[in-house]
């Protein structure tokens, strides 16, 4: 009998051991501004929120001989330049430090574990599918001006094979993150 004991405890133990804790306090929750997404009605409620965050995909600008500027490598793919023209915002000006700090949120922070969670709370999480989304949301990891009082935050939303993406630039007021410009990307 004391044999059996220990083994369970030796099981559970090592079950327990097992699973690792993902939850760090250094991390930032996006699910907080996807609620305030919510909450002022840019985001439907009722539709399934990917369960993590994808990654920003970066290109160099490149040009040819002839000085035209190619296409990037992929649709959703995107640069510094980008991403300040698409703002077009006093939060993201456009000056070098400012190119320089998204060209290394772009860059290198999808190279590195990630600085962001999103955690469900009251957010209708969903595994993400890979060939056939359904109706869902998918989130990009944020973009933070220099002194994080404003985020580029990225979304497209599916509908079977149906889409749309978009761009909300949000500012933080007295503690809450404010939609300042929503932009459409692109829509099928």
């Amino acid at each position: 009998m004391k044999l059996y004991v220990f083994s369970l405890f030796l099981i559970l133990v090592a079950c327990k051991s097992s699973n690792p804790t993902i939850e760090n306090d250094n991390l930032f929750d996006v699910g907080i501004i996807i609620n305030e997404l919510i909450e002022s009605g840019y985001i439907d409620r009722k539709v399934p929120i990917a369960d993590r965050l994808k990654k920003n995909e970066y290109y160099t600008l490149e040009y040819s001989d002839d000085s035209l500027l190619a296409p990037p490598p992929t649709p959703f793919a995107k640069n510094e330049e980008e991403v300040i023209k698409w703002i077009d915002s006093e939060y993201f000006p456009n000056d070098s430090n400012t190119r320089n700090h998204v060209r290394y949120q772009l860059k290198y922070l999808n190279e590195n574990k990630s600085q962001f969670r999103l955690i469900g709370g009251d957010l209708k999480l969903r595994k993400l599918e890979r060939i056939f989304p359904g109706h869902c949301y998918i989130f990009y990891q944020p973009i933070f001006n220099q002194d994080s009082s404003a985020i580029f935050l990225q979304h497209d939303s599916y509908y079977g094979f149906l889409g749309q993406g978009g761009i909300h630039l949000l500012a933080k007021e007295n503690s809450k993150w404010i939609v300042k410009k929503f932009i459409t990307t692109w829509m099928n």
